[in-house]
């Protein structure tokens, strides 16, 4: 499968799709519950949501030291059409890279997605709103309870023992301090 307009274009749209989701979901969450859409937040909250802010970004840069930006958006697309179409997820198609245990990956198997995760609460703190700490939990329980366990479906047809190996030390979303080695 090579990279073209067509498929950084599903990619792109698909996240901000998502996150746009959860923004809303959040939003409305809010809304129905008639919570005030900003707290008042003391400067040591607000200093929190700066390092989880830091942190979230950290996490999702550093991911790109290990795998390129190519690999990530083919990779995702072939998982997505997987589900779309409902594809085995046994079929190779478009995963081609080798499994990466690297860097991020020696603390935690989904970086991004933690990233993401952090982001968000940690602008919720800095920024004082409430609808930002719904959308964190909510786009959590998306990666927690949706696409990582297709992903990991995914992934253990991919590379069998050494995947199932990795998933039983090293946690799924949040990291871990403790590093690991595949033997």
């Amino acid at each position: 499968m090579s990279m073209n307009k067509k498929v950084i274009f599903f990619v792109i749209f698909f996240i901000f799709s998502v996150i746009s989701s959860m923004l809303g979901l959040g939003y409305l969450v809010t809304l129905v519950l008639g919570l005030p859409f900003d707290l008042p937040s003391p400067a040591p909250i607000r200093l929190l949501g700066l390092l989880a802010t830091a942190v979230g970004v950290f996490f999702a840069g550093w991911t790109l030291r290990y795998r390129k930006p190519s690999d990530i958006i083919l990779s995702s697309y072939a998982t997505v059409m997987k589900a779309v179409k409902r594809i085995d997820v046994e079929e190779r198609v478009g995963r081609s890279e080798s499994l990466v245990i690297l860097g991020p990956y020696k603390y935690v198997r989904n970086p991004q997605y933690f990233g993401v995760v952090m982001l968000l609460f940690g602008l919720g703190a800095l920024l004082s709103f409430t609808f930002l700490f719904f959308a964190s939990l909510f786009t959590l329980l998306w990666f927690r309870f949706v696409l990582i366990p297709f992903e990991e479906r995914e992934l253990l047809s991919l590379f069998g023992a050494q995947y199932e190996t990795y998933m039983k030390q090293v946690p799924a979303i949040f990291p871990s301090l403790l590093v690991w080695r595949v033997h």
